[in-house]
């Protein structure tokens, strides 16, 4: 859809080649205009910023001021700098108002002439280029420089907006500020007015002071007075304790001295009995050492004589084990040989009653069973 026939593009041709003709004619016009009207407003705008660079910086001088000045020999200084302090708040905010409407009602000519005759020379420049297009009977290129176009709209209306957020947050800062500004000089004047209250109060308990102190002044001094005579009191008493100290400490120290001398000759006695000690310890402790050496000679010859005798016990209690297992197995045999005994002991016994019982009993029913075989046999 981007293909134009030929009676559409001369007709889109002969349009443009018009409209760019009007523009060059439009810029030649325009190039001259306005310079002797913008140089008169940049000179109002600029007294009037000068002004209110001027006040701003008076301002914060002032506030410094204020801050520097305390106590109650600053006072009447500083009620000047506060009244001063306002009238500049005053003006400064009238130099403010009358900036903006300079600002307003003074656009920058000079400005916004550059501007339109930039966008001119821009819109002749796509419309040219638009006719060379056009020779291929297609605008393309035309049209994506359109939708850039809006783009760019879109976007700038959105800075256009941020701006304005921005500005109404800035005004509505400074209309804090001022807001707190108002409220510090409330507070000062607030503040003034205990100050003078206090003076007030200040002048009316003068006099009740001054004769609380002449009566406290008169009390110290009877006081003083008493204390001294105490003191010189005490100071007797101290200087009598003093002079008994004192002899209490010379015959302490002749007492000291004595006994020093006494443990000084008690020490060399100690240390002579030290010295004999010490020899008889050295005797004695060569006499241990020997009996010691001589213990332990025996002690390893004791040793020596123990483990034969273990030897030996071992010896022994090996034989012991042999011969008591020997005495067991004998006396295995010898219960094996009575329990044989008492087995053909039994065995003769039982055959000897069976034999008595056959002797005695058997043999007889033998013969009466004989006996009754033969009688069948008869009377058969």
């Amino acid at each position: 859809m981007n293909k134009l026939t030929a009676l559409e593009t001369f007709k889109i041709d002969v349009v443009f080649q018009e409209t760019i003709q009007k523009l060059y004619f439009l810029d030649s016009l325009k190039s001259n205009m306005g310079s002797e009207m913008s140089e008169m407003m940049s000179e109002e705008i600029s007294r009037v910023m000068t002004e209110q660079r001027n006040l701003e910086k008076k301002y914060a001088r002032l506030g410094q001021q204020r801050s520097q000045l305390k106590g109650l020999q600053n006072k009447e200084k500083l009620q000047e700098v506060i009244e001063e302090i306002k009238e500049t708040a005053r003006e400064l905010k009238d130099s403010t108002r009358a900036l903006c409407r300079v600002l307003k009602d003074n656009p920058d000519i000079n400005g916004n002439q550059i501007k339109i005759r930039n966008d001119r020379m821009e819109l002749i420049a796509i419309a040219e280029d638009l006719l060379v297009q056009m020779k291929d009977l297609s605008y393309q290129k035309f049209k994506d420089t359109i939708i850039e176009g809006h783009e760019n709209n879109e976007k700038l209306g959105k800075l256009r907006k941020e701006e304005k957020e921005l500005q109404t947050k800035i005004k509505n800062i400074t209309t804090e500020h001022n807001e707190k500004d108002e409220e510090s000089l409330l507070e000062f004047e607030e503040t003034e007015k205990e100050i003078k209250l206090l003076e007030k109060t200040l002048n009316d308990s003068k006099t009740d002071s001054d004769l609380l102190l002449k009566y406290l002044q008169d009390k110290a001094d009877g006081e003083e007075i008493c204390q001294l005579r105490g003191f010189e009191q005490k100071e007797t008493v101290l200087e009598d304790e003093i002079r008994e100290l004192e002899d209490k400490i010379n015959r302490e120290k002749q007492v000291s001295d004595k006994i020093k001398t006494f443990l000084l000759a008690k020490k060399q006695e100690l240390e002579n009995e030290a010295e004999e000690w010490d020899v008889k310890n050295k005797q004695e402790t060569d006499k241990l050492t020997q009996e010691i050496k001589e213990l332990e000679d025996k002690r390893k010859e004791d040793e020596e004589r123990h483990r034969e005798v273990q030897a030996q016990l071992e010896n022994e209690s090996a034989e012991l084990e042999r011969k008591k297992k020997e005495e067991e197995a004998q006396q295995r045999e010898l219960e094996r040989k009575k329990q044989e005994n008492i087995a053909r002991d039994n065995a003769a016994r039982y055959l000897q009653d069976k034999w008595i019982w056959w002797d005695k009993v058997g043999r007889g029913l033998s013969k009466k069973g004989r006996k009754g075989k033969k009688k069948k046999k008869k009377k058969s």
